[in-house]
């Protein structure tokens, strides 16, 4: 399912399915938008960030599905791949934003009080608990959390009327072809108008280099650290991966960690008696 929730694997138990969980590559994080009048502010943009209860979003969305999850700590890698260790070493996520720091915030914000509008779809129920956990700690702050939330929200993507959106992506796993189109200035999945020169210029180095894995690695740990730094947003959490079956179908594998999905290996499957 698009939106697995406990109450999805409860009814497969009750229905005596077997069900198998694990990290899938799609990931939520919270984008916040360089153009609007509040977060083209790097203190507010900080500020924000650190209001983000991150491990209360993990207790309450993703843990009663799957107990061994974690807070994801990086925009570029996802936990089962290799650099994902060196990167959240890079980029600070964990130091600046492991815990909820209220008082941090209202240092930053020194008595301001920012309205913003928070963009999500309400469709999903994952993204409106995000949401209200999110709007209950950052006015805690002081800011003011406008619900933005509409079913029709991708068609939004990009069009202002929002200083911040939640939604997810999928990591290719492997491969950079994709990475102008997020991080690059003006690229087409650059939602939130998000700039920096340095960025752009790695995103093209990344673009050249032939037969050099880590090489690119190296380049996208830096951008992942730089993008952490100019306080771009915040990732979240990975989306449980889930399997249920009947255990009729014998060789089904573990899919998680890549994109071609449960179908991966279908020419080992068998038809049990």
């Amino acid at each position: 399912p698009s939106s697995i929730t406990a109450d999805t694997t409860q009814a497969l138990d009750e229905a005596g399915l077997e069900v198998d969980l694990g990290d899938a590559l799609s990931y939520d994080h919270v984008d916040l938008s360089f153009d609007s009048p509040v977060f083209s502010n790097p203190d507010y943009r900080q500020a924000f960030l650190m209001t983000i209860p991150r491990q209360q979003i993990l207790e309450s969305i993703i843990t009663p599905i799957n107990p061994e999850a974690e807070v994801l700590n990086s925009q570029l890698f996802v936990s089962s791949q290799p650099q994902y260790a060196d990167a959240i070493a890079a980029n600070g996520y964990e130091d600046m934003y492991g815990d909820v720091d209220i008082a941090g915030a209202q240092a930053l914000l020194a008595g301001a009080t920012p309205e913003i509008t928070i963009l999500y779809n309400t469709a999903n129920p994952n993204r409106v608990d995000t949401f209200q956990l999110i709007k209950q700690s950052a006015e805690q702050a002081g800011f003011i959390v406008n619900d933005g939330g509409d079913p029709e929200w991708s068609s939004l993507l990009g069009g202002g009327g929002y200083d911040a959106s939640i939604f997810g992506w999928v990591s290719p796993g492997a491969g950079y072809a994709g990475l102008p189109q997020i991080w690059q200035t003006g690229g087409g999945g650059n939602y939130n108008a998000y700039s920096n020169p340095e960025v752009d210029s790695l995103v093209d180095q990344t673009q050249v280099i032939i037969d050099d894995a880590e090489a690119i690695d190296a380049l996208q740990i830096q951008i992942d650290a730089l993008t952490a730094s100019d306080a771009y947003g915040l990732p979240l959490f990975q989306t449980p991966g889930l399997t249920a079956g009947n255990g009729r179908v014998g060789g089904v594998g573990d899919f998680f960690g890549g994109q071609t999905g449960i179908f991966y290996n279908v020419l080992d499957w068998t038809l049990e008696d």
